[in-house]
This record gives C-alpha cells, sequence and structure tokens, in this order.
C-alpha cells in the first residue's frame, strides 16, 4: 500500500482555520442575539401579566371588600347553630361533605387572604395619593380621582359620567386608567411589576 501523503499549502490552511472560526464567531453572535430577544419577550410578558394582574385586582376591589363584609362562613356557623334541616341537606348536596367545619376554615382563610390583598391594595392607593397630593402635576392629581370614581367608591361611575364631572373626554379618562394601572403595577408587585428592558 503506496502512503499518500497530501500536502497542504499553509496559506489555505490559515484560510480554512479563518473561515471555520469566522462561522462560528457569526453562530455564536445569532445564538446570542436570539436569546437577549427570548430574555426581552420574557420580560415584556412577565410586564404584561402584571399589568392585567393589577388591573384585574383594581376591577374587583369592590367584590373583594364585598366578601369580606359579608363572608358566608359566618352565616355557616348561624345555619349550624339553628340545625335546620332543609338547608343542612342542601348544603350538603352541595358541597358533598361530612365535615361542615373543613368548609368553614376554607372560607375564613380565603376571606383572610382576601382581607390581606385589600390592606395591600389600599397602602398602594394610600401611597399613590400622598404621591399625587405633593405633586404639583395636575393630570397625576386627576388621575387619583379617577381611579376613586371608576375602582374605589362605592358607587362604580361609567367613563361617560367620570368625563362630565371632570370636564375631560372619555379618551382622557381611558387615558388615565390605563396610567393608573402602569403607575400602581410597581406598588402592588414591587420590583416585579417594573419592566426592565
Amino acid at each position: 500500500m503506496a502512503d499518500k501523503r497530501i500536502e497542504v499549502d499553509e496559506n489555505l490552511l490559515s484560510v480554512i482555520q479563518n473561515s471555520i472560526t469566522a462561522g462560528m464567531n457569526e453562530g455564536m453572535q445569532k445564538g446570542l442575539a436570539e436569546y437577549d430577544r427570548k430574555q426581552k419577550s420574557n420580560s415584556k410578558m412577565k410586564y404584561d401579566k402584571r399589568l392585567r394582574n393589577t388591573a384585574l385586582l383594581l376591577r374587583n376591589y369592590r367584590n373583594f371588600k364585598e366578601h369580606c363584609k359579608n363572608a358566608i362562613y359566618e352565616e355557616l356557623e348561624t345555619i349550624k347553630d339553628k340545625e335546620d334541616a332543609d338547608v343542612i341537606e342542601i348544603f350538603d348536596k352541595i358541597y358533598d361533605t361530612d365535615n361542615d367545619t373543613a368548609i368553614v376554615k376554607s372560607i375564613l382563610k380565603a376571606k383572610e387572604r382576601t382581607l390581606i390583598i385589600i390592606k395591600h391594595i389600599d397602602n398602594c392607593i394610600n401611597f399613590y395619593e400622598y404621591k399625587a397630593s405633593t405633586s404639583k402635576n395636575k393630570e397625576f392629581q386627576r388621575r387619583v380621582k379617577v381611579l376613586r370614581k371608576l375602582y374605589i367608591d362605592d358607587e362604580e361611575k361609567s367613563f361617560e359620567e367620570i368625563a362630565e364631572e371632570l370636564f375631560v373626554s372619555t379618551k382622557t379618562v381611558n387615558r388615565d386608567k390605563k396610567q393608573i394601572i402602569q403607575d400602581l403595577a410597581p406598588l402592588v408587585f414591587g420590583v416585579d411589576g417594573v419592566f426592565m428592558s
């Protein structure tokens, strides 16, 4: 068998090595750019989720208050004391349980968690109102009024009613609502409520 040796030109070898290195560098750059794009996308999705959750908390604020005021566990205790057979029978069919106290404890726990959320939201709103009251920015001060009328006050107002009361357009009320949610997200969720690009 004859020994076949291939002689490689040093210049050709250098060109091949440089081509391989350039290809690897380009591939790594594209991979890093794609990774960075995905990280930014994930960060934006988390931020959008925080905004949606802040809006959801505000929209349900009155319901949370009502839930805590009228939590059914107090009624269950009354029903249990009265031993109203019909009500207990219906209750048992709905929940299919032998242990009323477990249900009562579960409802009580839900009420306690809701109270914690309400207290946290109240603290955030109080801080937001304080910031507005110490600001000379009239738009910021108006946003607090919009916040109260949309979500906090006992009587919920429509965009049209708020616009009329504050002598602004419904577009301004909608824009204020969006800004309120953006402003409150970091207060409600802390650093997780801040979008980092």
